[in-house]
């Protein structure tokens, strides 16, 4: 039987990831935070571990309890917003996290094989020639965010390339689904949506820029593309997560609306607008599709009627 970690089990990805391996015969163990008084309980199936990946030692002690023989690395910080306030926070979880990590399964896990989840944010700024953009783009990050992820990115190829672990290295696009938080435009449409009609907020939502295309695919999809590059993929190779086609976020915002009849205010806000945002982000899927015989099962309509029932039904619970 074989030992599964995966970092940031209990972030957006990491839960629908859980899901999908708890099937599995592996022993899944899920490495996460706890909020100050929270208690740790099982996450989907996984045997949960507290773990701040900032944290030298205790990221030794989680990875020599469990020895694992595979690791899906999904930790860290995961918002462009929050990058941006806190960029050194963001190095520190991204960059020195997964330095510390890398060098804990050197030691005790020498042989284990890692998928390192970055992002497509190392690209960086890409002009629409450049789209769909290849994994041999040249990577040129733009914000503090992206600076993390491409830094990661690096230390991932380095120890494919030095060490006897196997390292394949996901540059996943932008991924929506049921249970994304407020923090990223879809999660904050679909939620907000929800919450207008429970009562619960006014029916006025407040957005960034709507013209901006990008790349969407379904977490549930994009989770199912994790398994297969733990399986097929091959060390120190990059593969780009994403649907190949690009939409707007007026588009996304258009389908969310036709999900309910309340009468919703659209406000612009400059306050919402990112210091640098590309007009286009859109990837090239080739080749892990060519080399895993991946493909997104989910369109973008039932992404967001699977996002906005969920939302539905966690404020029910609230």
């Amino acid at each position: 039987m074989s030992n599964v970690l995966v970092t940031g089990a209990s972030g957006f990805v990491g839960r629908h990831l859980v899901r999908l391996l708890r099937s599995s015969i592996d022993k899944t163990y899920g490495s996460t935070l706890r909020e100050s008084g929270m208690p740790i309980v099982e996450q989907d199936g996984a045997t949960a571990l507290v773990c701040d990946m900032t944290d030298g030692p205790t990221v030794r002690d989680v990875v020599r309890e469990v020895r694992p023989d595979a690791l899906y690395h999904l930790a860290g910080e995961a918002s462009t917003g929050k990058a941006w306030e806190n960029s050194i926070a963001t190095y520190e979880a991204n960059v020195i996290g997964t330095s510390l990590l890398m060098e804990a399964l050197q030691e005790f896990s020498p042989h284990c094989k890692v998928v390192l989840v970055t992002s497509a944010a190392v690209y960086g700024k890409v002009s629409g020639r450049e789209c769909p953009i290849q994994e041999s783009q040249p990577l040129r990050p733009v914000d503090p965010y992206g600076i993390s992820k491409a830094a990661q990115d690096s230390i991932g190829v380095q120890f494919a390339a030095s060490s006897d672990l196997e390292v394949v290295i996901a540059r996943p696009f932008n991924h929506i689904g049921p249970g994304q938080t407020t923090g990223f435009v879809v999660g904050k449409i679909t939620t907000r949506i929800a919450e207008i009609e429970m009562g619960v907020r006014d029916p006025v939502m407040e957005l960034g820029g709507l013209s901006a295309k990008r790349d969407f695919t379904d977490v549930r999809d994009v989770v199912s593309a994790y398994r297969l590059l733990m399986e097929r993929g091959r060390n120190g190779t990059h593969y780009n997560v994403a649907s190949g086609k690009a939409e707007s976020i007026q588009k996304v915002l258009q389908l969310a609306l036709a999900q309910t009849d309340m009468d919703i205010e659209i406000r612009a806000s400059e306050q919402l607008r990112r210091p640098i945002d590309l007009p286009v982000l859109v990837g090239d899927p080739s080749r892990l599709q060519n080399e895993t015989g991946w493909k997104p099962g989910i369109s973008l309509e039932q992404s967001i009627t699977d996002a906005i029932t969920y939302a539905r039904e966690e404020i029910l619970q609230r």
